[in-house]
């Protein structure tokens, strides 16, 4: 991969990795995709956020909006802590030498690729649209969010109660930061009773006394309960 993106100008990322055999997932390729000798991936994604019949979801998502995180997420936030940030945000000077060849048609080599570069006219009214937009149109807007305060129950892969957990603003990458999820203690038949919620559906309630659970790797999409496939982007 780094020798056929070597000389690419354009950002390129690895997309859906993270094999699901053997269980629980180990993410080797996370060491591999950030690491030194990976000069032409800026980061990739993981597949994917909630489990589904695929068995690759390192969250298990509950209809009455709980959640759990499985051991693949503590697996994977693992080779995040391992990660040398200084490295992946380093500039690649390489790659800033590199300068983007001149569109030509005797470039494109694969079949189905058009080489016709004429750009047909426009039709009726497009320019009047480009122009002046569209009369009436809604539009939206940025608004503070007042109500950061979780209201569902997330569990850790352990079963116990993820506490604290608040939605709160980044305005720079989403990077591990070290911290820890705090939880409390698992009780006999609170795992017997988590154990049981996986296959009905609901989520089995903790004890309160204070205990660590592994940091987050994606604090504001675990926050807001985001369902579907997650997706883990460091620039490198």
């Amino acid at each position: 991969l780094v020798a056929i993106f070597s000389n690419t100008t354009i950002p390129v990322f690895f997309s859906e990795y993270g094999c699901n055999d053997p269980q629980p997932r180990v993410f080797d390729e996370v060491t591999t995709l950030y690491g030194p000798e990976m000069t032409v991936m800026s980061g990739g994604l993981v597949y994917e956020w909630t489990q589904e019949t695929a068995n690759y979801g390192i969250i298990i998502s509950f209809p009455d909006g709980s959640a759990q995180l499985r051991g693949d997420y503590d697996e994977l936030e693992g080779k995040y802590s391992q990660l040398n940030l200084t490295l992946i945000e380093s500039r690649n000077n390489t790659a800033t030498t590199l300068q983007p060849p001149k569109c030509n048609a005797s470039l494109i080599s694969a079949d189905g690729f058009s080489t016709n570069f004429d750009i047909p006219s426009p039709p009726d009214g497009a320019e009047a649209l480009i122009a002046a937009g569209i009369s009436g149109a809604p539009t939206g807007s940025i608004v503070s969010v007042t109500q950061t305060a979780v209201g569902v129950q997330v569990l850790a892969s352990n079963g116990a109660t993820i506490s604290g957990l608040s939605i709160t603003s980044a305005t720079g990458a989403n990077a591990p930061d070290g911290g820890s999820l705090q939880t409390g203690a698992v009780s006999t038949a609170t795992s017997a009773a988590n154990s049981a919620a996986t296959s009905t559906g609901g989520a089995a309630a903790a004890t309160s006394s204070a205990a660590a659970a592994p940091a987050a790797i994606v604090h504001g999409v675990l926050a807001a309960g985001c369902a579907g496939a997650m997706a883990v982007l460091i620039a490198s």
